[in-house]
């Protein structure tokens, strides 16, 4: 297998190379600014691209938010100057020798220094035990800091009754028994094959007061009755436990998960999915609390970076500050559905020390129910807060938008916000919430006065053929680096992915062929080199491309579980059955050039 690794310094310089193309600083002075990189490198490694900069990138948004420059300990002052030397000269397209941010910055410019900074901000590294050991600290911290929600205070009291007469209204008509159980895409706590988990293992007896497993894990009568010896021989559970783990997020340490008990995915995975639709389709959250589609945050995080109408707000540990407490006060108005949320929540967390957890926050990131229940909570704090400021119920709707733990809403609601929020141990991340000057940034987007001046955030710098969806992300990297104009970096990338996948087509956009984007127009000059034959019985001339193909593992799975699988979890506009574990691999297929 060939393995090829970038040299990372080398696109960083063409980053800037490229910024030749749109600012009119002197090709000298970007040259001295890679250079000075290069040297920095050399000492302090992939830590510069990774931390250095990124650092410093933060600290730009920050200045851009408070319209003024203040000197950092991260790149060293230029002499006579309050902006730093590296960078000088595109610095002086957005601030002053003062730092004040000038009245017409180069929003270029600005885009330009935050790919550098951000470029391999998300790389994703092995991480050490000692940074494990410090986000299991933290876990466990923000866990115990969270408040009992029992006694509500007077100066709680107004927003939670707002909130709770909105989650009331909201889901009056809400059944959390009819749902369509299903089994996570994740690994399970108890590390259970996924084919296995289309039949209770153990009986957890909170579980099946609310969700009988007879009804929700047997298709009918006759399914159960000839399961029965198995069903009634379930070892019984009095209490629940998930199991902390750790996924590769970036170069800044792991992202951390709980792995649930497949019983529990199982049911989360149905009223979560159930909660999800009811709410984007509900005339009180319509368009304004989304789960599946980020968009309309990006366009309003445009908007706002243009008319200082809307503030962008971060949350910070957002999936571990949601308490089972708070679930439970803010969702009284609706017993059923709260009775069946609590029961969810699994009791305990077992650390990789070997302790055990009694956790408060109700459902960490890893169960099917944290992301629902968590935009949930926020859009009706938000509200209650705003409601209890004295605004209109109209009003309030329409003044928030909520994408988990990102939140927008008009710049006269966020002192309220930040006021009320506290009280239910819910923080935001300040670093992140913009609400001043002309920088905004949501779910993915980045923009400065109505211009998207998103970063290329490169995640894996490893080539190779082994797993061929490193092929996409890398075809995708070079496509938004081209976009973005910064045609050096691109080619650059290029050159790496040319060495282990040689010979790539062209392809128009939508192809299911692998290669890279042109014109239509041009397709049939671009790949003159390509293989053709005349395939009489379509009546078209084909070419050999290369596409991705989903390939199932086998797996023993009897009769009963399959009809299951077929009559209850069909895929919409589909017959086929859900959830079907795969891996990927490359396959060569003759195509119409139509498809090209």
């Amino acid at each position: 297998m060939q393995t090829v690794k970038p040299d990372i310094i080398k696109t960083v310089k063409a980053v800037l190379s490229d910024m030749e193309a749109f600012s009119p600083v002197s090709p000298r002075q970007l040259r001295l600014d890679a250079e000075y990189l290069e040297k920095r490198y050399k000492h302090e490694g992939e830590g510069l691209v990774t931390k250095t900069l990124p650092s410093f990138g933060k600290h730009f948004d920050t200045c851009l938010l408070n319209e003024v420059y203040v000197p950092t300990s991260l790149l060293p002052r230029k002499k006579g100057s309050i902006l730093p030397r590296i960078f000088h000269g595109l610095m002086t397209l957005v601030f002053d020798n003062q730092g004040k941010l000038l009245c017409n910055p180069n929003t270029a410019v600005i885009a330009g220094i935050r790919q550098v900074c951000f470029m391999f901000y998300k790389l994703e590294r092995d991480y050490t035990e000692e940074t494990v050991d410090e986000f299991i600290k933290s876990f466990v911290e923000v866990d115990a800091s969270l408040t009992s929600c029992d006694a509500i205070s007077l100066d709680q009291a107004s927003c939670v009754y707002h909130a709770q007469a909105l989650i009331e209204d909201w889901f009056k008509e809400f059944d959390p028994e009819e749902i369509s159980p299903r089994p996570g895409p994740g690994q399970c706590s108890t590390k259970e094959e996924h084919y296995t988990r289309y039949e209770p293992q153990r009986k957890y007896e909170a579980l099946h007061r609310v969700y009988p497993y007879y009804r929700y894990y047997y298709i009918d009568s006759h399914h159960l009755l000839d399961r029965v010896r198995k069903y009634r021989s379930l070892p019984v559970h009095l209490e629940s436990h998930s199991r902390l783990s750790f996924v590769p997020k970036d170069s800044r340490g792991p992202r951390v998960i709980c792995m649930e008990p497949p019983e529990f995915m199982w049911l989360q995975q149905g009223l979560g999915r159930s909660l999800m639709d009811h709410v984007e389709a509900h005339p009180i959250s319509r368009g304004h609390v989304n789960f599946r589609d980020q968009s309309k945050n990006g366009e309003l995080a445009l908007k706002g970076s243009s008319n200082g109408q809307w503030a962008t707000l971060d949350m910070k540990e957002a999936s571990d500050r949601i308490s089972t407490a708070l679930v439970d006060v803010l969702f009284d108005g609706v017993p059923r559905l709260r009775d069946r949320l609590l029961a969810l929540s699994t009791d305990y967390i077992d650390l990789p020390q070997g302790q055990s957890l009694r956790k408060k926050k109700f459902a960490p990131m890893g169960s099917a129910l944290c992301f629902p229940v968590m935009s949930i909570v926020h859009y009706a704090l938000a509200y209650g807060s705003l409601r209890t400021a004295g605004w209109s119920h109209r009003k309030c709707l329409r003044s928030v938008y909520v994408y988990g733990d990102d939140i927008i809403t008009s710049i006269d609601a966020v002192a309220h916000l930040f006021e009320d929020f506290p009280k239910f141990d819910l923080r935001f991340n300040e670093s992140k919430s913009c609400y001043t000057g002309r920088f905004r940034e949501s779910c993915g987007v980045d923009a400065y006065a109505g211009v998207n001046v998103t970063p290329c955030r490169i995640k894996s710098d490893s080539f190779h053929k082994q797993d061929p969806s490193l092929l996409v992300s890398h075809l995708a990297y070079y496509h938004n680096l081209l976009e973005k104009g910064y045609r050096n970096a691109a080619r650059s990338w290029r050159s790496l992915i040319d060495v282990v996948w040689r010979n790539l087509p062209y392809v128009s956009k939508g192809s299911p062929v692998i290669g890279y984007l042109a014109d239509p127009s041009r397709l049939t000059v671009l790949n003159a080199g390509c293989r053709t034959r005349w395939n009489p019985n379509t009546q078209t001339y084909e070419r050999k491309g290369m596409l991705l193909k989903s390939v199932p593992y086998a797996s023993m799975i009897g009769g009963w579980e399959r009809l299951m699988r077929a009559t209850l979890h069909v895929q919409e506009g589909s017959s086929a059955s859900l959830m079907k574990r795969s891996r990927v691999k490359v396959t060569r297929k003759w195509l119409s050039i139509s498809h090209w």
